[in-house]
């Protein structure tokens, strides 16, 4: 036991110089960036017609290279409970006062939320001109991927048949497809490599089609592409895991 602890403190040690060689002040670094973000969006395009603002919560991982280029993978998970068609979705299958009518008789409690996930592919260039040292500075990044969401409803006494398990899918307007995103903020690289992190503004364009196919609601086929947009502020604290053996001594 003893000598499984001096071994770790040994391991501990080596990490911790091999970390203290990477000079972020002074030099260009070269390694991968690991984020965890959230963010606060506002609906646009056929999106704002369903639902209001949303919160984001997700994770990223980057290669920042000595150019300062970026590229990187992330997802991200939102959800709301501003749900602008909640009366129009319960208008055919409500009393004249709003409610439903539970299995029991009695005035259902139920709720709707907007709930939604994206998968992105991002890259792009940390502009150092306009930061606090070489690794610092203005980034824009541009990428693409996949967005999905839906109305998600809940019944507290699962008693509401009309609108839960296979009913429910015609009523949640759950939508995909392709997603284009471009983010312009700044990027604060810290000299102690402590204080790391990425703030600013996401644009987001989903172009997506319903995958239920018909509404029950509007007895309508939902067929057609759907412009579904997301632009908000973003913040991602992130932890280096630079390369000590490519770096680069950057003269401003």
């Amino acid at each position: 036991m003893r000598r499984i602890f001096f071994v770790a403190i040994f391991i501990l040690l080596s990490s911790s110089q091999c970390l203290a060689q990477v000079n972020v002040r002074d030099s260009l670094t070269q390694g991968f960036l690991l984020g965890f973000g959230a963010g606060v969006h506002l609906p646009g395009g056929d999106l704002a017609d369903k639902f209001g603002s949303s919160i984001e919560l997700g994770f990223d991982t980057w290669y920042k290279t000595r150019g300062n280029w970026m590229l990187g993978l992330g997802g991200s998970y939102f959800f709301g409970d501003n749900i602008k068609i909640a009366d129009q979705i319960v208008d055919g299958i409500a009393t004249s006062s709003g409610q439903l009518i539970d299995l029991n008789g009695n005035y259902a409690d139920y709720k709707f939320f907007e709930r939604g996930f994206t998968v992105l592919a991002s890259g792009g260039k940390i502009f150092n001109s306009f930061g606090h040292n070489p690794n610092s500075g203005l980034v824009i990044l541009v990428g693409g991927g996949y967005i999905q969401h839906k109305i998600r409803i809940e019944n507290a006494g699962q008693n509401l048949p009309q609108i839960l398990d296979e009913y429910a899918k015609g009523y949640d307007r759950l939508s995909g497809g392709l997603l284009t995103r471009q983010f312009i903020g700044y990027m604060h690289a810290g000299n102690s490599k402590r204080l790391n992190f990425l703030v600013g503004f996401d644009f987001m364009q989903g172009f997506t089609e319903n995958y239920r196919g018909v509404n029950f609601d509007t007895g309508q086929l939902a067929n057609g592409i759907q412009s579904d947009y997301l632009y908000g502020l973003k913040f991602i604290w992130f932890i280096p895991i630079y390369d000590s053996e490519a770096q680069t001594y950057y003269y401003r």
